[in-house]
């Protein structure tokens, strides 16, 4: 009887992970090669393929570990619970803990850089991600509008729209920037004109 495959060493597992990150950030998803990533982490192709799969599968892990490590350093307030007076406070503690990630744990940036690779395959883990900040940033509009924090003056489809174009560039921008603290700054004026009634 066949043994069940058991996990890849934590070790491997990480430096895995962290050539990857490396690569797909440097070069992109198609220029960035399997074997120079496995040399770079000092873990066989048969052991990567038994442990993991395929580049792709790679990718994904690589983003979901990123998205996770991203998620324990920022919490997205719950739009829900806010007043006029918080709407607004939330958003510029938000952007001040993405601030904060960026300093203490430079990791966080993988994530935001994985989300806007141009050439990025299918990634679950990405779609995930993207799709819950687009239910919560609909949600926080949503609200922003209801407490009158937020410009209600544009029908919400195409306010939604123009505010989700001007956070992914922003987004682009400020991890440009290594996501400083005056990139985050920018980030919050830039909404605000966006946005204020």
């Amino acid at each position: 009887m066949a043994r069940p495959p058991r996990p890849m060493p934590a070790r491997g597992r990480q430096a895995l992970i962290a050539a990857g990150a490396d690569a797909f950030v440097a070069g992109g998803y198609q220029r960035a090669s399997l074997n120079a990533i496995l040399r770079s982490a000092g873990v066989s192709k048969s052991s990567a393929y038994h442990h993991v799969g395929d580049k792709q599968a790679l990718f994904d892990l690589v983003a979901r570990e990123h998205v996770e490590l991203l998620a324990r350093h920022v919490t997205l307030p719950d739009p829900a619970s806010l007043t006029v007076d918080q709407w607004w406070e939330a958003i510029d503690d938000l952007l001040a803990q993405l601030g904060a990630a960026a300093r203490d744990e430079p990791r966080t940036l993988v994530a935001g850089r994985l989300v806007h690779l141009r050439d990025a395959p299918a990634s679950p883990a990405l779609e995930e991600f993207r799709g819950q900040l687009s239910q919560w940033g609909q949600a926080m509009l949503e609200r922003g509008r209801e407490v009158r924090a937020v410009d209600d003056s544009l029908p919400i489809a195409l306010q939604a729209a123009l505010a989700t174009t001007v956070v992914i560039e922003v987004d682009r921008w400020a991890l440009q920037q290594e996501a400083s603290d005056q990139a985050h700054a920018a980030a919050g004026g830039m909404l605000r004109r966006l946005l204020l009634p």
